[in-house]
């Protein structure tokens, strides 16, 4: 499990401060976009987060509105990319 149990509860508190209520399809980009990050010492961009997890563009759109990017970093606590 790429997160630990503290970073989860961090991530779901701050998730339901937003109004967001994590699903499975979440929790898969959650924890790709972390696994990457302590793999590569730099976040992902959109592209390789879509071919990591073969989540749809539009879907992860859907999951995380408006910049998945920034929101991914903002719910994990990972910096975000120059390009966001």
């Amino acid at each position: 499990m790429a997160c630990t149990s503290v970073m989860a509860e961090r991530v779901e508190q701050t998730a339901r401060q937003q109004g967001l209520v994590l699903g499975e399809q979440h929790w898969l980009l959650l924890h790709f976009a972390v696994d990457y990050y302590k793999q590569n010492g730099r976040m992902c961009n959109l592209r390789t987060l879509i071919r990591g997890t073969g989540i749809p563009k539009g879907d992860v759109y859907r999951l995380f509105t408006g910049n998945p990017i920034a929101l991914i970093c903002q719910l994990t606590g990972l910096p975000k990319p120059e390009e966001c």
